[in-house]
This record gives C-alpha cells, sequence and structure tokens, in this order.
C-alpha cells in the first residue's frame, strides 16, 4: 500500500514548529508513519482511499494535505512515549542532567493525547470534505467508512449532533450507527408506526406540517439518538486510545489522563436510556392527540420493550 508520508524531510511539512519525531532514528520514521496510516487513517477513511491519494497526491490537494498532516500527528504521537525513555543495557533510563530534567510520565501522557486530538481533528475535516465532495471519491463511497446513513431519520453526524452532542464527530457516527440502524429499525417504526414513519423519511424537513415537525423533532429523534447512543456506549468503552468519549481530561500537574471506570459508563448509558424511554413514551400520546395530521397511525400500534435496559425486540403487546 503506498505510504501518503515516508521520510521526515516529508513530515517536516505538517509538523513546522513543534516535531516530536524529530530524534526519532531515520530508520524507524518510514516505520512509524506507515504504522500510524494503517491503524489510524485507513479505518477511517479506507485503504483504497488512502492508496488513490497517495499515488496521484496533485489531484487530491486538499484531501491528501489533510491526511498528511492527520498522519504526522499519529506518527509523533506514538514515538512520544518511546521517546521518553532509552533502552540501554542496564535497563530503561530516562534523561536526567543539572540543565535538562525527565519529564513526568504524566506530562508525556498528556502531549501524546495533545498530538492524538490534533491527528483526529485533521481526520474530522477530512470527512468533512468527503462528505461535501463525496461523487468524486466514489472508493469511499463504497467502503465501511462511509459516513453518511442512506434511508434513515438520522442520515449524518449533524443532524445527530443537533439532539444529542458529539461535537459533530463524523468519526463518532461511524460508530454509532449500527446501534442507529437497530434502534430506528426495531424501535421507532414500531413506535411511530410503519405508516407514519415512512411519512417522516420521505418528507423533506421544509414540507414538514407542524404536527409531524413537532413529532420528527421533539420526540422521535431524541428518542432515536439517545437510545443508539445508550446501545453503543458499552462498547465504546473498550476502544480507550481513540479519545471517542471514555477519557476524561486532567489539568496538567493534576494527575494523569485516565480512562472512564467501568461504573461511570454504564451510568452514563442508563441516563442516556431513561432520556430516550421518556421521549418514546411521548409518541404515542402526541400521535393520538393530532389524528387529522396522522391519519396513517393505527388504533392499536406496537409497543417497544425494554428489559433491565436494554433494547428488546417489539413484542405484541399494544399502547
Amino acid at each position: 500500500m503506498p505510504q501518503l508520508l515516508a521520510t521526515f524531510s516529508q513530515v517536516q511539512v505538517y509538523l513546522p514548529i513543534h516535531n516530536s519525531l524529530a530524534s526519532a532514528p531515520p530508520a524507524a520514521i518510514a516505520d512509524l508513519l506507515r504504522t500510524a496510516q494503517e491503524n489510524y487513517i485507513h479505518p477511517a477513511v479506507s485503504p483504497e482511499l488512502c492508496g488513490v491519494v497517495a499515488v496521484d497526491p496533485d489531484a487530491h490537494g486538499v484531501l491528501y494535505t489533510l491526511l498528511c498532516r492527520a498522519v504526522a500527528h499519529f506518527a509523533a504521537a506514538s514515538y512520544v512515549s518511546l521517546s521518553a525513555v532509552q533502552v540501554t543495557p542496564s535497563g530503561l533510563v530516562q534523561t536526567n542532567t543539572d540543565k535538562q530534567k525527565a519529564a513526568r510520565s504524566e506530562d508525556v501522557e498528556l502531549l501524546r493525547r495533545s498530538l492524538l486530538r490534533s491527528g483526529y481533528s485533521e481526520v474530522e475535516k477530512a470527512l468533512n470534505f468527503l462528505e461535501k465532495n463525496a461523487v468524486n471519491y466514489p472508493v469511499w463511497t463504497a467502503s465501511q467508512t462511509y459516513t453518511l446513513a442512506s434511508n434513515s431519520l438520522c442520515p449524518n453526524a449533524t443532524r445527530f449532533n443537533r439532539y444529542l452532542f458529539i461535537n459533530s464527530s463524523r468519526r463518532l457516527f461511524l460508530a454509532l450507527m449500527p446501534s442507529l440502524a437497530d434502534v430506528e429499525r426495531s424501535i421507532i417504526v414500531q413506535s411511530v408506526s410503519p405508516g407514519v414513519y415512512a411519512e417522516l423519511l420521505a418528507t423533506p424537513e421544509s414540507a414538514l406540517i407542524p404536527a409531524q415537525w413537532v413529532l420528527l423533532h421533539n420526540h422521535v429523534m431524541p428518542a432515536l439518538c439517545h437510545l443508539a447512543y445508550a446501545q453503543a456506549l458499552p462498547g465504546f468503552a473498550l476502544i480507550p486510545d481513540y479519545d471517542t468519549l471514555v477519557v476524561l481530561t486532567a489539568a496538567p500537574g493534576v494527575r494523569p489522563v485516565q480512562s472512564a471506570r467501568a461504573n461511570d459508563i454504564q451510568g452514563l448509558s442508563e441516563h442516556h436510556q431513561r432520556i430516550g424511554e421518556m421521549a418514546l413514551a411521548r409518541i404515542g400520546p402526541f400521535v393520538q392527540a393530532n389524528p387529522i395530521a396522522f391519519p396513517l397511525y393505527p388504533a392499536a400500534p406496537l409497543a417497544a420493550k425494554f428489559d433491565n435496559g436494554l433494547i428488546r425486540s417489539p413484542t405484541s403487546l399494544y399502547l
């Protein structure tokens, strides 16, 4: 697979002021850059797209620049921890002289995460660019990293962010998409009824009548987003290095950055589950109070069932 960046001189273009790779052995630079591309960029935009951009960077100027910035920061983040110590025959040592002192482990970790955040910021910009120019990148739209959901009430990160703040993160939205599809199919469709759901899905937002707009934005979308978030959240805790959800920040010099505890994650998941269920419970009464606006809503719609905070398949119970 062609590399976006391969040499230190190339890296300097994208880390001109603070370059954490400056002390890396020359022979290790290419490996650090290749590993950064494989571990961080390929999962974000697909290996195929990286290959297309790397082979012809002039044809993909903006995207190439964004991806190269990301690779440079991710490679630097990978090297920071290694550069903090030296391997000697006597073991691991740190530099500590009259003029220089070894950085504390928490400071090294803060720098590493700062570089990671910068790298992910560039990835987000790249995904934003791809969404706006999707027609020019069929390799991306055909991949599993495509960040737009078709045939969904919540097709993108920007829409999701209106109801539950995720900083409009397209990476996070991509991770949420399976849960969104599951909740939408098994819970939302049954709660609003297939007929009303089809109307909401097919009608442009600008063409919604007032009652439909209220149903969609005040009840359906909050239920969909919070329930999907609650379902997906425990799984995100298994990826602590991705700075997506579970990392708790700390002020420099106070304590090391650390991952959220399992109890905190479970509590947050249950919190969003409750919010989603409350929004879901409002759907039936609202629709039934506006029968003229929702003629396709049946007299006895199926209800969603929840069991110990977990979303289950709809049952044959009726409201």
